[in-house]
């Protein structure tokens, strides 16, 4: 069921991404309705929901002003009992510390064992990145140390540890919270945030070491300048100055995966048959982050599922090889 996007994006709102909202939803079920579980997809900073007049739940505190609004952002799993003729669903969002706020991800209501497979698939799909990405990362930073000699081999390490380090905080399933229980709203933005600046800068020097003459120098110094000052503005700037990068973290990861492609292309046309694997995963790659940007845009274009951490893993394995 379509509802009104996060504020930001609404373009006759005066209030940016803060403020607090009601949504509400009637659902009329079968008689012979199951027992149904509702998935509800992080809102927008905290948000609390009561179904037929009944609390069930919350995630943070909702107030109506900064000083009475704790901010959560955490899926949630409610159980409803079968037999029930009818659900007024009401959700009460509030966010003074994002910068956008409102309901974005998808909401999901259906029978138990679908829902659980669904979390369970995520949560294996983003373990699978992160396991891979921890080990793979370990494994070639210890090479390096063993032979400080081969400096693509420690951008290599970095980058992926620090993709797969990354997964945690930007979690859509359960995994985060449960590897990061404890950890604050601010610190999760942020531990996001700089992994893609250190994965970013980690990525345009392996690019440049792996066959040195092959990328164009200047053009991978200048990235990984560049994702050096964001990565100190994202780890010491306020929050709202952090909020402010993102435009600049949408285009420098775009800019070092055309430069992967640059280079494994010009190697693989030079004669380097070992460049093809990682020509062809680098080509997936960047369509698997083009498919996930649109289906996140528009909802319900393209495949049902994100796509970038399988592609994620694909690079990571291709070359490891």
């Amino acid at each position: 069921v379509p509802v009104r996007g996060l504020w930001s994006e609404d373009e006759q709102s005066p209030f940016g991404g803060m403020g607090v909202a009601t949504y509400r939803l009637k659902i009329t079920l079968p008689a012979d309705a199951e027992k149904l579980t509702l998935l509800a997809g992080s809102p927008h900073t905290a948000h609390r929901l009561f179904i037929n007049g009944v609390e069930r739940g919350k995630a943070g505190v909702v107030g109506v002003t900064p000083d009475t609004t704790e901010t959560e952002v955490k899926t949630r799993v409610y159980n409803i009992a079968a037999g029930v003729p009818e659900l007024n669903i009401l959700v009460q969002v509030a966010n003074f510390d994002f910068r956008s706020g409102g309901i974005k991800r998808l909401w999901f209501l259906g029978l138990p064992d679908s829902i659980q497979k669904g979390i369970a698939l995520a949560m294996v799909r983003e373990g699978m990145l992160a396991s891979v990405g921890v080990l793979v990362g370990l494994a070639y930073l210890l090479m390096f140390v063993l032979d400080p000699s081969d400096r693509s081999r420690g951008y290599f390490g970095i980058a992926t540890l620090a993709i797969g380090l990354r997964v945690l905080p930007a979690s859509i399933s359960s995994l985060g919270p449960v590897v990061l229980p404890d950890i604050t709203f601010t610190s999760l933005v942020r531990i996001e945030y700089l992994g893609t600046a250190i994965a970013v800068f980690a990525g345009a020097g392996y690019a440049k070491t792996k066959v040195p003459g092959i990328v164009p120098l200047r053009l991978s110094q200048g990235i990984q300048l560049k994702a050096l000052a964001l990565g100190l503005i994202v780890a010491a700037a306020p929050l709202s100055v952090a909020y402010a990068t993102l435009p600049v973290q949408y285009v420098l990861p775009v800019l070092t995966v055309l430069l992967f492609i640059l280079f494994y292309t010009r190697a693989w046309i030079s004669g380097t048959t070992a460049a093809r694997g990682s020509a062809i995963a680098s080509v997936l790659y960047a369509g698997a982050i083009l498919h996930d940007i649109v289906r996140t845009e528009n909802a319900g274009l393209g495949a049902p599922i994100e796509l970038y951490p399988y592609a994620m893993v694909l690079w990571i394995l291709a070359e490891g090889s």
